[in-house]
């Protein structure tokens, strides 16, 4: 995951509903997309994830996207849009099982970045470290059961 990060500026932060089966144009900014609801099939290059509610996926600037449907429920998500300097590019995906409140907190982060002025814009930065972290630490559990399990 991001080992580093510099010249974040989040672009812009909203939420919206996945349509089925369509392909992406390359993206414009770095992605970290948290589904709040239904699930879907994402194919970058020859890989493919599915997400589910509570899973978050980091898309990276320039990827182009499958995306299909796999639930009946509408699909929605919240998009933090940002441009970094970043050590690693490399899409991942994670669930936030765990992570308070995800709709609430996401629906709170859109209104912030929406309606809020600079001081909310502050507090959209501060939750979105907040959810690296969450994540850096979920990867430093995984890194630690691999070592205990010798693998």
């Amino acid at each position: 995951m991001f080992d580093k990060i510099e010249n974040l500026e989040i672009k812009t932060i909203s939420r919206g509903t996945s349509k089925s089966n369509h392909t992406t144009k390359p993206r414009k900014f770095n992605s970290l997309i948290i589904r709040i609801s239904g699930s879907i099939r994402y194919s970058l290059e020859d890989s493919h994830f599915v997400l589910n509610a509570g899973d978050i996926a980091f898309l990276p600037k320039g990827s182009r996207l499958g995306i299909s449907t796999v639930s009946e429920l509408p699909s929605e998500f919240i998009s933090i849009n940002f441009e970094a300097d970043l050590s690693d590019t490399t899409p991942f995906f994670y669930s936030l099982e765990g992570f308070p409140n995800v709709e609430d907190f996401s629906d709170n982060l859109v209104n912030l970045w929406k309606f809020g002025d600079y001081a909310d814009r502050y507090k959209c930065y501060s939750h979105f470290y907040n959810i690296l972290s969450y994540m850096k630490n979920l990867e430093s559990q995984r890194y630690i059961g691999k070592k205990k399990l010798g693998i």
